[in-house]
């Protein structure tokens, strides 16, 4: 009994520090709640307004940036705010990259099924329709190079169904090669956010990368994944095959249709060098670090951006991240839609990156 007595005597002592800290960090999750400024959907939805004005924050004209993720913003899609901020606090884990200066510009973002923009070797984006509905279950399993090529995973199921097209786009198209995946806007382990601000996910220029991982050397392995800055460094070429273009590919996992937050694209004949600064990101977890050298986009008038309205789960959305030796790629972005249905659902989205070798 003395033994146990003393034991629960400790563990009362070392709940009491905990409970505070907890309370402590739940009032100040209140007070960043409430001062917190909500977008709103306009009182009258117009269905056939398609064509959206809205506000983008771009970068600094000429400013490099550098980011730091940490456990913020790995959990913040479904943990708790004040177990968030207590485990920030224990480990020293530090987000910047809600105070990162900005760019605010009013853009208009015209729907591409309006528009017509382009061929997709013109605009370097184009919508794919499905010929039947995807049979993944679980888009959150993860079939990127390195798996298991024996186990039955999921999303290979999205992988097998979608190369077809993929070859239809690019017919001399040697290997195709499948990164990790993911989902944005749900409510799981590993979600994550919407992402709120113009970028690249790579930096276009290849003299500053090869700088940049020199400094920081890509993780030839990330989770037991190849990361994408292992193909850029030409990890996988070979003499026969050479990558030659990265593409994002993203479509929307719920709902049917996507009204909120779509995805934004711009037009890459828009695009210029100028536009594109670096962004240098670490992304801490505690027990392992990313770093990538992506690009950061300042605002220019020549540029063209598109959605797709409405775009439903049998669409894909398809462009490029980089391509080797062309400065040809679509900088994109979430953007909140202001004319949408007051009882619209938040989208959740699924995407994936997939090197090409010629």
């Amino acid at each position: 009994m003395g033994c146990c007595g003393t034991l629960s005597r400790i563990l009362g002592f070392a709940l009491i520090p905990l409970i505070a800290s907890l309370v402590y960090f739940h009032l100040e999750c209140l007070e960043e709640e409430k001062n917190r400024v909500k977008p709103q959907f306009n009182e009258k939805f117009d269905l056939q307004a398609t064509d959206i004005k809205t506000e983008m924050f771009f970068n600094i004209k000429g400013q490099n940036i550098e980011v730091q993720l940490g456990l913020g913003f790995m959990c913040s899609q479904w943990m708790n705010c004040a177990v968030m901020k207590l485990l920030m606090f224990l480990t020293g884990a530090k987000d910047n990259y809600d105070q990162v200066k900005s760019s605010p510009k009013n853009v208009t973002v015209f729907d591409a099924r309006k528009h017509k923009p382009g061929k997709f070797h013109e605009t370097g984006f184009t919508l794919i329709e499905l010929d039947h509905e995807s049979e993944v279950k679980d888009w959150r399993t993860n079939g990127g190079l390195n798996a298991d090529e024996n186990a039955e995973i999921d999303v290979k199921k999205f992988h097998k169904q979608f190369e077809p097209y993929l070859k239809k786009l690019y017919p001399k198209v040697k290997k195709i090669v499948w990164t990790h995946n993911v989902v944005r806007g749900g409510q799981r382990l590993l979600d994550q956010p919407v992402a709120l601000a113009p970028h690249l996910d790579y930096y276009q220029g290849k003299q500053a990368r090869i700088a940049f991982h020199q400094k920081y050397p890509p993780l030839t392995k990330w989770m037991n994944r190849t990361t994408e800055s292992d193909l850029l460094m030409g990890s996988h070429d070979t003499e026969d095959s050479k990558l030659g273009v990265l593409l994002g590919v993203w479509k929307p996992i719920f709902p049917f249709e996507v009204c909120d937050h779509p995805l934004a694209i711009m037009d890459a004949r828009t695009f210029s060098k100028e536009d594109e600064q670096q962004n240098e990101l670490h992304w801490n977890l505690g027990f392992i670090e990313f770093n990538n050298l992506n690009g950061a986009i300042s605002h220019s008038a020549k540029q063209k951006w598109y959605y797709y309205s409405y775009q439903n789960t049998r669409e894909v959305l398809v462009f490029h991240q980089y391509s080797e030796g062309n400065y040809f790629a679509n900088p994109h972005t979430a953007f909140f839609n202001k004319n949408c249905p007051k009882d619209t659902q938040a989208r959740q989205s699924v995407e994936f990156r997939v090197g090409l070798y010629f």
